[in-house]
């Protein structure tokens, strides 16, 4: 006989641990490229979650659940929005990396994430700010 258990709602992140953001972290800092917050951007941080993780960026389903991944690790501090100027000294808002995610440290145990600040210098001749 089965046992009744309350429906939870699929979060975008299911099936993704510490060490895939971490994968995504060091992709975004090592290229030498500015991301955007705004989806409609062509440099949109999206982009490079859909690299990252081998996601058809054409199908609307899976263009929907990089929005809400992109939100859940902004939220969580492992993204980070700042303030910067474009080519053209126009404000834009910009994605960098916030916390590392850190592998855990016990065997076995993935309930465990460590986070680090990253502190780094912001790439680019344009001066950015924390924002948001």
């Amino acid at each position: 006989m089965g046992v009744a258990t309350p429906w939870k709602w699929p979060s975008a992140l299911d099936g993704y641990k510490a060490d895939d953001l971490l994968r995504l972290q060091h992709y975004i800092r090592d290229r030498d490229q500015q991301w955007r917050a705004d989806m409609q951007s062509g440099e949109w941080i999206g982009l490079a979650v859909a690299t990252v993780f081998g996601m058809d960026f054409s199908k609307k389903a899976e263009k929907q659940r990089i929005k809400q991944m992109v939100d859940a690790w902004t939220k969580s501090g492992a993204l980070k929005v700042v303030l910067g100027k474009d080519k053209n000294y126009k404000a834009r808002q910009y994605v960098e990396v916030g916390e590392l995610a850190l592998k855990p440290r016990l065997p076995g145990d993935s309930s465990i994430i460590r986070k680090m600040p990253v502190d780094r210098p912001a790439r680019g001749p344009h001066h950015r700010q924390s924002c948001c």
